[in-house]
């Protein structure tokens, strides 16, 4: 046979090529420096089905670990690497050491014993602390995300990647992406919070931390796990697709994407009716297709069993094993967690059969491989260090003061009347309530017998005090019983102050699933979220002492007992505490730290009341509250007839010791496209005496949008500290095209238009904007915030396809049946119409309400800053000034402070107001002392406290109004109401917090709206009727001739929606308009910006091209 030069010469190639390999006996996949998907190629290409399959099952260290003896099970090693080696679960409760060497024996007999010598991922849990006994436990995830200090979880996230490591573990199941929107589910505390931007934050940092160190993170559960129905532990979640990308994905896509995460675990739920572990739009379109994710997923613990046993999707007696392989393997659910039925094992039996295909099977297993290598598993598969060197990795003094530190900023102080906090270290102190001593109240996920170790709030109180300190339980966590309440009562009598700890609990690693009694944790969800047996009657029966209460929450979750903010005398949140976490609750109450803990979820009122996430879409949330007041008095509202729908507390509300001022908001730009950047920046003053730490919140709200958004977003936030008296600037970034929205055709789009930047304390510089959040029950810490800045979008040049002329515009979406169109107008109108409509105003208006001797102009009011107030001076002789107090109906309920008594009627009054008065809504009222029926109101207002954050407040005595007047029914006064006798006419006497204010009754006067004219007896009933009459009659002959003009302009036909209309909008004649000024956003005051519609050809790119799909379909920009 001849071969050819060509022929021969590969021979010999490929001859030197296998001699070369088999003298180097280092495969490709072996190379370090050789690139990653090469790697991956060559190594795949060597394994055997069987090979393959064994990465894609877990196994576990108990099947060559004796956990009771610590023996070795050499056949079960063998069993187990050559069926489930791709990973195993070594979180079990057992000595640091046992873990260490059979990890070790593992990995080396893996590496060496093996024909391919690929090392495992050897896993464990971490959401708050590498899971095995004696190492570090920091608080709680929905704790330590209250810090909003990304440094901070970036360092716990290397610890934890330290302490494990030192053990050889090389990957931990944490964190999680889930949103705490759902608050009767049991696992609230194991996520960051309700907002998917915070969440997405700390998850980032978290990962980064761990990532840096060696430690493969898994991010879980993948995805919209946290809002099961009803509230129970893997119930399904109900949503469409744009809800899922709005609000449950973007916290994910940070973690996942941003921080690169090597794995992922999937959730227990289904999402619209589609099992999350089988779901391909979810772990396959989105998560690879668009997202481009190139690492594994992994099921979560029998998760892969529900498609038969929970779904209903498949026989599950016995389990359809390859139906289950046929759902998630190829959905994109890459690996099979243990605890169920093994399914994948079948793999190996299914392709031989031609029921799946290889290319499936090798898809998951090179995903797998490409995390390991990435990873650096292949170069350092044992990361522990010998015994004798782990206590300088795992519990160090530096981690554990991390984790005290982390605990300390986490707290969030709620309320602080009177300023009792700080307490005086030499107070003597009665420490109260089950959560006060006993054992330690930590979340779920912490190893067993955990609750046996640690710092408790008794102990931190105990050592930070120089007074005395004593504890009393006064009652059981689950228990009815109050037969311990006398010695609680006596103890707190006995002391200057109380400290009640009251709260939820959960159960360690193995008590959880023992059965044990708990009201948070997983499996383990709640109908009401109050607290639970005897331990409301225990804080009342303190509080009844009469002896300064402080109430401290240890919980998972958010607890409603509104009557507790009002009646303790603080309250202090602390979600599931650290292994320090009573000394870090004593450095806050005794000062020497101050809070600086945002809260991280939103309070309800009552559980009824839920969900309170403040990024409820445009539209949600009407607001008209009742109340039932302790004494049994009804205050009737609709929404709710008897309760709040706001939060009590809102997301990123907290308290300091300090009083922080916020100066003007500044833009880098405000005109701006897609790709942008812009940087917010704003200076924050400490205008107390005492250093503290704030949270500087930064939300955007897209004024106008083509669906219906989330009304308002948290988009930045920065933590700095501010000395006593000291000014820094704080600058966050934000980037424009985190700014979009989700589209009618479900496309990402950044519509051009204008975006208000809101900076401030907490959500509540939005709420200032939203009168229906100004409720007499809001509880909230007002602050002095910069202008609202508008960011413009640069609009673009109209292209092919959109029609726009004479002000007439059209937009039209294509639901694929035919164009449905929006039609709007911008137009002038004719004179004549224009004068018809004043006329009728201008009669309408003098018919109702005669014109009345005062116009009064709503003051801006600082306290203890000079301000004006100005009148119309349309009558002689001197007048009455009084800031007044009203509900909120806007009717006048109390004088509360005379400004000026028997003035001149001059039309000004200059005035300072030296403290806030007892009140929540405000007018001005201004009465004739000659003539009292002339009487004016202001526009309702609010009172401006730099003080009221919590820090610093000065007590004030103010002016005492005493006033009579017979009302009919209940009366509602600033104080809970006393129970009518009857129905009949009664005079109600009420006092205020700081001044008394006798015989006040409501006067049932009702408070002009903005737009309002103050009512007026000037005329009489004589010529009020003259007027009336001929009002009527002008008003009908008007609207007749208007009316023909309409109909006339009704008449006139309209083209086609590609062509141009003959006539605008209801009749009205159409103008041409030219180009509006351009608007900028001012630093110094506060600037509306008109708000201009969208047109929608804007792609993220922010390019303005249509797409492809649109070309040649009629669209226009919506009018301004």
């Amino acid at each position: 046979m001849k071969l050819s030069i060509a022929a021969v010469t590969a021979l010999l190639f490929a001859i030197s090529e296998a001699a070369a390999d088999a003298s180097s006996k280092t495969p490709l996949y072996k190379n370090p420096k050789a690139k990653v998907d090469d790697r991956v190629a060559d190594l795949l290409k060597r394994m055997t089905i069987e090979d393959k399959t064994s990465q894609l099952v877990q196994g576990d260290i108990r099947n060559w670990l004796d956990t009771e003896t610590g023996a070795f099970n050499k056949t079960g090693l063998e069993w187990s690497m050559a069926t489930r080696s791709g990973s195993f679960y070594v979180g079990v409760p057992v000595d640091q050491q046992w873990i260490a060497e059979n990890i070790k024996i593992a990995q080396d007999y893996l590496v060496h014993n093996t024909t391919l010598g690929i090392p495992s991922f050897t896993q464990t849990e971490g959401i708050h602390g590498f899971l095995i006994e004696g190492a570090t436990i920091f608080n709680s995830p929905i704790a330590y995300a209250c810090s909003f200090n990304r440094d901070l979880i970036r360092k716990m996230g290397k610890v934890i990647a330290q302490e494990s490591s030192a053990l050889g573990v090389n990957q931990i199941f944490a964190p999680l992406a889930d949103l705490a929107r759902e608050l009767r589910f049991g696992r609230v505390e194991e996520t960051f919070g309700e907002d998917g931007f915070l969440a997405g934050e700390i998850g980032y940092e978290y990962i980064k931390g761990m990532q840096g160190e060696g430690v493969s993170a898994m991010v879980k559960h993948f995805a919209a796990f946290g809002t099961p129905e009803q509230g129970l532990n893997t119930g399904p979640v109900h949503g469409g697709e744009r809800e899922l990308r709005t609000t449950y994905l973007p916290s994910f896509k940070r973690q996942i994407i941003d921080a690169d995460v090597y794995s992922i675990m999937t959730s227990y739920n289904s999402y619209d009716g589609v099992a999350m572990v089988a779901n391909y739009h979810v772990l396959t379109e989105i998560l690879r297709n668009e997202w481009g994710y190139k690492y594994f997923t992994m099921s979560d613990a029998g998760g892969t069993d529900r498609l038969c046993d929970q779904f209903k999707m498949c026989e599950s007696k016995p389990v359809d094993m390859e139906a289950i392989v046929n759902y998630a393997l190829p959905a994109g659910n890459d690996v099979e967690m243990g605890g169920g039925s093994y399914s994948f094992t079948q793999i190996p039996k299914m392709v031989k059969s031609g029921k799946l295909d290889i290319k499936i099977v090798d898809q998951a297993v090179s995903r797998l491989l490409k995390a390991k290598f990435t990873c650096g598993l292949f170069e350092n598969p044992y990361l522990g260090v010998p015994a004798a060197e782990t206590p300088k990795h795992i519990h160090t003094k530096e981690n554990v003061a991390l984790a005290r530190q982390i605990d300390t900023e986490s707290i969030v102080l709620l309320e602080n009347h009177n300023n009792i906090l700080p307490l005086s270290k030499t107070a003597n102190v009665a420490v109260i309530g089950p959560m006060g001593h006993g054992f330690i109240n930590y979340g779920d996920y912490v190893v067993n017998g955990s609750y046996l170790t640690g710092v408790s709030p008794y102990d931190g109180i105990k050592a930070a005090s120089s007074g005395s300190t004593t504890f009393t339980q006064g009652c059981e966590r689950w228990s009815n019983d109050q037969s311990g309440f006398s010695d609680a009562v006596a103890a707190a009598t006995a002391a200057d102050v109380a400290v009640v700890v009251v709260g939820t609990w959960s159960r360690d690693q193995n008590q959880l699933w023992e059965g044990l009694n708990a009201t948070t944790g997983e499996h383990v969800d709640v109908s009401n979220l109050n607290l639970v047996g005897a331990m409301p009657h225990l804080v009342k029966a303190i509080i009844d002492t009469g002896k300064p209460t402080v109430v401290v929450f240890s919980s998972g979750k958010p607890i409603t007992e509104a009557w507790i903010s009002e009646q303790a005398s603080a309250l202090v949140q602390q979600f599931y505490p650290s292994e320090e976490g009573g000394n870090s609750l004593a450095d806050i109450l005794f000062g020497n730290e101050n809070p600086s803990g945002k809260l991280s979820v939103g309070f309800p009122y009552d559980v009824g009341t839920t969900p309170v996430y403040y990024d409820y879409l445009n539209s949600g949330r009407p607001v008209d509250v009742g109340k039932e007041y302790e004494n049994g008095t009804l205050q009737f509202g609709h929404q709710y007839v008897l309760n709040n729908p706001l939060p009590l507390y809102e997301f990123g509300y907290g308290k300091s010791y300090s009083t922080f001022e916020y100066g003007a908001v500044k833009l880098s730009k405000t005109k701006v496209n897609a790709k942008d950047t812009v940087t917010v920046s704003v200076d924050v003053t400490n205008k107390s005496t005492r250093d503290g730490a704030e949270v500087v919140q930064v939300y955007v709200k897209d004024v106008l949008t083509s669906v219906v958004v989330p009304n308002i977003q948290l988009k930045g936030f920065e933590k700095v500290v501010v000395k006593a008296g000291k000014t820094v600037t704080v600058k966050v970034p934000l980037k424009v095209q985190d700014l979009g929205l989700w589209d009618i055709r479900m496309k990402y789009v950044v519509e051009p238009g204008d975006f208000q930047v809101l900076v401030g304390s907490s959500i509540v510089a939005w709420l200032e904007d939203n009168p229906p959040f100004m409720s007499p029950f809001y509880k909230g810490c007002r602050v002095r915030v910069g202008p609202r800045l508008v960011v413009r979008i640069n609009r673009q040049p109209l292209k092919r396809g959109i029609a726009s002329r004479n002000g007439i515009s059209k937009h039209c979406f294509d639901f694929g049946i035919k164009p449905y169109c929006l039609k709007t107008s911008r137009f002038k109108m004719n004179w004549t119409y224009s004068l018809l409509i004043a006329l009728l105003l201008q009669i309408a208006t003098a018919q109702s309400e005669p014109p009345n001797p005062f116009t009064a102009e709503i003051p801006v009011i600082v306290i203890d800053e000079p301000f004006t107030i100005y009148w119309d001076p349309t009558t002689e002789g001197t007048v009455t000034v009084t800031i007044i107090a009203v509900d909120n109906k806007n009717t006048d309920i109390a004088d509360l402070v005379v400004l000026g008594a028997n003035i001149p009627n001059s039309g000004s009054l200059t005035s300072t107001l030296n403290g806030t008065p007892p009140a929540i809504s405000f007018a001005i009222k201004i009465v004739s002392d000659s003539d009292t029926s002339l009487t004016t109101y202001s526009t309702v207002f609010d009172i401006s406290d730099p003080a009221a954050s919590g820090g610093d407040d000065v007590s004030t005595t103010f002016s005492t109004v005493t006033r009579s007047t017979t009302v009919e029914d209940v009366t509602t006064t600033s104080t809970d109401p006393p129970i009518p006798t009857s129905s009949q006419s009664h005079t109600i006497s009420s006092t205020t917090e700081g001044a008394p204010i006798a015989d006040t009754t409501t006067t049932g006067s009702s408070l002009p709206s903005e737009s309002s004219t103050p009512s007026s007896t000037g005329l009489s009933a004589g010529a009020a009727a003259g007027v009336g009459v001929g009002a009527t009659l002008g008003a009908l002959i008007l609207l007749a001739i208007a009316g023909f003009f309409w109909w006339r302009g009704r008449k006139r036909s309209v083209e086609p929606e590609t062509g141009a209309s003959t006539s605008a909008w209801w009749g009205w004649r159409k103008k041409s308009f030219g180009p509006e000024p351009e608007s900028s956003a001012s630093a110094g005051a506060l600037e509306t910006v008109e708000s201009k519609s969208k047109k929608r050809v804007s792609e993220l790119d922010g390019t303005g091209n249509i797409p492809a799909e649109l070309e040649g379909t009629p669209r226009a920009e919506l009018g301004s």
